[in-house]
């Protein structure tokens, strides 16, 4: 018997699903479809490659606090902290990146997996943050400029069970970071915000620390 043949429409628009990595049966095209699973590939490649040159973000054990009912847990402390901006910074937001730190060997104690750090930015004069941190030092400064006074980064010890207030890191006219300290407001800003949290923050004693190395992930 002959093979009875396909109409031309037909083979044109088989072929064009075949050439896009599909398989539609005769009839309803939408049953039994087969993507090309390219997305898939792209996912796999894309994480292949963060391993191999460290290019993914590293998990941060550190949350910004917003709910007004948070509380200090077990094993945690809070850091509180103000950033302000009163020059004109080269970008519309200041910013402000604490790492966490290991004072007995220098160093920030980040990897290519695991890289703990408080970051906040603003563009008023003054804007506090608080943060949920593992308990340690925690060192760094704003956006890279020039503290005044200071020729390092300084670091704070923020202890298990504590809110500690590190200060207001605020970008000055002349192009220098002011280590600021303002505890009435810092106090009033936690009771207004967080009526959960009991008492006063402590405030933290800025150390001197080395240069920071930056954090690089290689092969």
């Amino acid at each position: 018997m002959a093979e009875r043949s396909r109409p031309k429409g037909d083979m044109s628009a088989h072929r064009a699903s075949r050439i896009r990595g599909e398989v539609r049966p005769h009839g309803n095209p939408e049953v039994g479809k087969v993507r090309h699973p390219l997305r898939i590939w792209r996912l796999v490649t894309t994480l292949v490659t963060c391993a191999i040159l460290g290019g993914c973000p590293a998990f941060n054990d550190v949350s910004r606090v917003s709910a007004p009912g948070h509380a200090v847990s077990p094993g945690r402390g809070l850091l509180l902290v103000g950033v302000g901006k009163e020059g004109e910074w080269q970008a519309p937001r200041f910013p402000v990146r604490l790492q966490q730190y290991d004072m007995s060997r220098h160093t920030v104690t980040g990897n290519c997996l695991r890289w703990n750090r408080v970051e906040a930015a603003t563009d008023r004069k003054i804007e506090y943050f608080l943060f949920d941190v593992a308990p340690g030092f925690y060192a760094g400064g704003g956006g890279g400029a020039v503290f005044r006074d200071r020729d390092t980064p300084v670091a704070f010890e923020v202890p298990a069970g504590q809110v500690i207030y590190v200060g207001d890191f605020v970008y000055a006219d002349d192009r220098k970071v002011d280590l600021r300290v303002d505890l009435e407001r810092a106090r009033g800003i936690l009771r207004r915000k967080y009526p959960n949290i009991p008492g006063d923050p402590v405030v933290a004693r800025p150390l001197p620390v080395p240069v920071l190395p930056l954090l690089v992930c290689a092969p």
